[in-house]
C-alpha cells in the first residue's frame, strides 16, 4: 500500500505544479485554439509516440469535447501496439512524420494550429512532426516534459538535429513529469515502477478544452461540443456535426 499512497500524492502533486505554474500557457494556447475554431478551422492533434497517440484519441468525438478536432494518428503506430518493432520504427525514422503531415495536405491550412502531445519528445517523429508544421505555417504546441527530454542520454534524441519537442515548439506546455516517467520505487524491484505522464497531459487537454469552450462564447460565437452518449437525444445532437467532422478528418 506504501507504493500507492506514494503515487497519489506524487500524482497529485504534478498536477498541482500544472496549475501553479502552467495556467498562463494554457491560456495562451486556448486563446490561439479559440480563434482558429472561430475562424472555420480545425485543431490538429499529432499521435507521435507509441502511448502519445492517446491524448488525440481523448480530444476526438469525446463527451463534451470539441467538435473541431483533427486527431492525425499514424497508422504504423497506432496499428502497430502488438509490433513494437515497427513502432519503435515509425517513431524513430526521419521522414516518417513528413510523409504522414503530406496525407493530410489538403485539409491542413497554413495558420493553422498543431498540438504534439509527447512526454519525452525525444523522438524522431515528434519533432519532425513541429517542425514540419512550422515549415508549413502552423503554430506548434506541444504538452511535454522538458525535465525527461533533459535527462535522456544524447544518443537517444533521435531527430538529427538532436533537438527535442520543447526547442522546437511555438508554445510549450510542461507537464512536470520528471525523468524517466515512472517514479516509484518498489523494494524488490530493480526498475521504477508507475508512470505518471498521461495523468498530466489528459488534465491539460481537458482544461484547453474548458477554457476554448468559454473563450468562444466570451468572443460572442456558440461553442459546437459534443453530447455524451449516455444522455438523451445524443444522437440526435451529436449526427448533425459528423458530417462536418468526416469531411475534414
Amino acid at each position: 500500500m506504501e507504493a500507492t499512497e506514494e503515487y497519489f500524492d506524487r500524482a497529485i502533486k504534478v498536477m498541482r505544479q500544472v496549475k501553479s505554474e502552467e495556467m498562463d500557457k494554457i491560456e495562451k494556447a486556448a486563446e490561439i485554439m479559440a480563434q482558429s475554431i472561430i475562424d472555420g478551422r480545425f485543431i490538429n492533434v499529432f499521435g507521435s509516440g507509441y502511448h502519445s497517440f492517446l491524448p488525440a484519441v481523448e480530444m476526438f468525438r469525446r463527451a463534451g469535447g470539441l467538435v473541431h478536432i483533427r486527431p492525425i494518428i499514424p497508422k504504423g503506430i497506432c496499428e502497430s501496439l502488438n509490433e513494437c518493432y515497427v513502432t519503435d520504427f515509425c517513431q524513430s525514422i526521419p521522414g516518417y512524420a513528413s510523409a504522414v503531415l503530406d496525407e493530410y495536405k489538403f485539409k491542413i491550412q497554413k495558420g493553422d494550429v498543431m498540438i504534439i502531445p509527447n512526454a519525452n519528445g525525444v523522438n524522431c517523429c515528434c519533432v519532425e512532426a513541429a517542425l514540419e508544421s512550422k515549415k508549413r505555417g502552423l503554430t506548434v504546441i506541444a504538452i511535454t516534459s522538458p525535465a525527461i527530454s533533459k535527462g535522456a542520454p544524447k544518443d537517444y534524441k533521435l531527430h538529427p538535429t538532436k533537438k527535442s519537442l520543447f526547442e522546437v515548439a511555438d508554445l510549450v506546455i510542461d507537464i512536470h513529469v520528471p525523468h524517466p516517467d515512472a517514479i516509484i520505487k518498489v523494494n524488490g524491484c530493480d526498475e521504477l515502477v508507475g508512470a505518471v505522464s498521461t495523468i498530466p497531459i489528459t488534465l491539460v487537454i481537458n482544461l484547453l478544452t474548458l477554457r476554448v469552450v468559454e473563450k468562444i462564447i466570451e468572443k460572442g460565437h456558440k461553442p459546437m461540443v459534443l453530447r455524451g452518449g449516455s444522455l438523451p437525444g445524443s444522437k440526435e445532437r451529436n449526427e448533425k456535426y459528423r458530417k462536418m467532422i468526416y469531411t475534414q478528418i
